[in-house]
């Protein structure tokens, strides 16, 4: 049935495609009449009606980020679904994110590696040499004396989340490097 409520012929009705036994609703590539998207026969004249289907469209994952001395293959204005991306670094630079990337049916890279951890004066880092990925997330625990955890995530694009503060407690003058200070006056 067509989104006018037209039938759509047989295609053995049609004059021109009397080789095939139905005509179901079709997308033929570099076809003039597609733009509406899925077509059919319906009537012998070759009338054509657009088919009362969803359209579908390819999965697109966002750009990415990449420094002047980054090279990436292949190059592209747009990825889709199982594109897969390689990147390289030029002479005298050292990768340090992942090499292969992957478009998923949802739209983001996977393989995609974040930077190393940023660093977070007063705080408890967890290990500096493991490699993070997106979607991966840690709690970041402030040293004694100092507030503010929170969960840092890396995103999608390689980069982290916002970074959070650990922040002193109470009068400065009074935690240093978590031991007591005494002011005598």
């Amino acid at each position: 049935m067509t989104r006018n409520g037209h039938t759509c012929i047989h295609w053995n009705n049609a004059v021109k495609y009397k080789s095939q036994q139905e005509n179901y609703c079709r997308t033929p590539a570099r076809d003039p009449y597609n733009v509406n998207g899925p077509w059919c026969y319906v009537d012998t004249k070759g009338g054509r009606d657009s088919c009362n289907i969803p359209i579908c469209e390819d999965v697109t994952c966002r750009g990415f980020s990449i420094e002047l001395q980054q090279n990436w293959h292949p190059v592209k204005r747009l990825y889709i679904y199982n594109d897969n991306v390689t990147f390289t670094c030029d002479v005298g630079y050292e990768l340090t994110s992942s090499t292969n990337i992957t478009c998923q049916s949802n739209g983001i890279w996977k393989g995609v590696l974040c930077s190393p951890l940023p660093k977070i004066d007063n705080a408890l880092l967890p290990n500096q040499t493991k490699e993070y990925r997106y979607p991966d997330t840690f709690k970041v625990t402030c040293e004694t004396g100092y507030e503010g955890s929170d969960l840092l995530q890396c995103n999608s694009t390689g980069s982290w989340s916002s970074i959070p503060q650990c922040t002193s407690i109470g009068n400065s003058d009074s935690i240093y490097d978590d031991k007591f200070h005494l002011q005598c006056k």
